[in-house]
């Protein structure tokens, strides 16, 4: 039961809470505004008009901050993908591939994407076993990349989910510019068939070799280095 006065609803605990009419019907698969916006601290979705989190109160302009530096990837539940966060500046995909060589073995590593912010990476591991082991050692003794300690935790989602809700976005299904959860644009046309066939199988020793021609070119940006750019 609740009462409704002037926008506002109190619940039969006490609780009052604002009402906003939605713009679409999520029942329907609706999809959000470009201008709604997701609340990177508390994961609650915000009408575009709102300057701040109606559940957690913080401001857009943090909370826009807090997506940047991959805070809304972050998960708890063990999978086979890592988020790294707090990226040196100018980290790229040969920097991140020499200095995790270090902690684990290249071929372990099926794939590894920085998002366009720079500030944070995934990285998928053959099984959520060798993300644990990853994740565990870096509880041990900080992990660095670049000589920089950086934060190592789960993914809430694995890379290869991300992957096809990108290739989804990329179909058409939106035809307005909107970052996907990768932190990329999916209207740059980058991905060509022989490039996405390789992007998503490449793994064990592809990885290990093209980590290594990576280290031998100045800008290094290899794999999915190569097609966010």
């Amino acid at each position: 039961m609740f009462e409704r006065r002037q926008g506002w609803l109190t619940l039969s605990d006490g609780q009052r809470v604002q009402v906003e009419y939605a713009k679409s019907d999520p029942a329907s698969g609706g999809r959000r505004t470009d201008h709604d916006w997701i609340c990177a601290n508390c994961s609650v979705q915000n009408f575009f008009k709102r300057d701040a989190c109606f559940k957690c109160d913080t401001a857009k302009s943090a909370s826009l901050k807090l997506e940047r530096q991959g805070l809304h990837m972050v998960g708890v539940v063990p999978c086979d993908t890592l988020l790294i966060r707090s990226l040196p500046e100018g980290c790229n995909t040969a920097m991140l591939f020499e200095s995790l060589s270090h902690y684990t073995a290249l071929t372990s590593i099926v794939q590894l994407q920085i998002s366009d912010s720079k500030e944070y990476a995934y990285i998928q591991m053959k099984s959520s076993d060798e993300a644990t082991l990853l994740l565990n050692s870096s509880y041990k003794a900080p992990i660095k990349i670049g000589g920089q300690d950086v934060v190592i935790t789960f993914c809430r989602h694995s890379m290869t989910h991300l992957i096809r809700q990108q290739i989804n976005l990329l179909q058409g299904r939106n035809s307005a510019p909107q970052p996907t959860a990768l932190g990329m644009n999916p209207n740059v046309r980058i991905l060509t068939s022989s490039v996405l066939m390789f992007f998503v199988s490449a793994h064990g020793a592809e990885v290990a070799q093209a980590a290594m021609a990576a280290l031998r070119q100045s800008q290094g940006h290899i794999l999915v280095g190569t097609l966010i750019r």
